[in-house]
């Protein structure tokens, strides 16, 4: 497992431990070709230009985070993963881009959900296109490095 990165997606062969029966434990099967496959491999995405959609995520305002942090929730492979949206290079955009985001947000809030960490909306889709920055095994979210808002858009409900 060394060298993965969160977010990755892996295929497992596993094992069921006899001991401890509860909870199921898994034991990786090293007598296998290939115990663990990565299939998608976060680090491989770093300075790519990509655009994606998802639904519009909240990060609310914690002791952790001094403000609110908007993301996206992209499935890829059938697998869930939360790309936070941000630009470290212009505060004024970045400031610009929270407020779009938080405009969408607050005028959704009747559709707006609990997830483990965050809130996500299920009706807000948006598109965001960037250049993707994984820079760390432990770094929680991808990011999306946005140049504008205007790199933002919210996508037409389908109907």
């Amino acid at each position: 497992t060394q060298g993965l990165f969160r977010g990755d997606i892996v295929r497992l062969n596993y094992t069921i431990q006899a001991r401890p029966e509860q909870p199921t434990h898994l034991k990786l099967n090293l007598e296998a070709e290939q115990p663990l496959e990565v299939l998608d491999a976060m680090v491989e995405w770093h300075q790519q230009e990509k655009t994606l959609a998802g639904k519009l995520v909240k990060f609310p305002q914690s002791p952790q985070i001094s403000l609110d942090v908007y993301a996206m929730e992209v499935e890829t492979q059938g697998i869930k993963r939360t790309f936070t949206l941000i630009n470290f290079d212009d505060i004024n955009e970045f400031q610009n881009i929270q407020k779009k985001l938080a405009d969408l947000w607050d005028s959704n809030l009747a559709t707006a959900v609990s997830g483990r960490n965050m809130l996500i909306n299920p009706e807000v889709i948006i598109e965001a296109s960037g250049q993707v920055n994984v820079v760390s095994p432990e770094q929680a979210n991808p990011q999306i490095l946005l140049n504008s808002a205007e790199d933002v858009q919210l996508k037409p409900t389908e109907i």
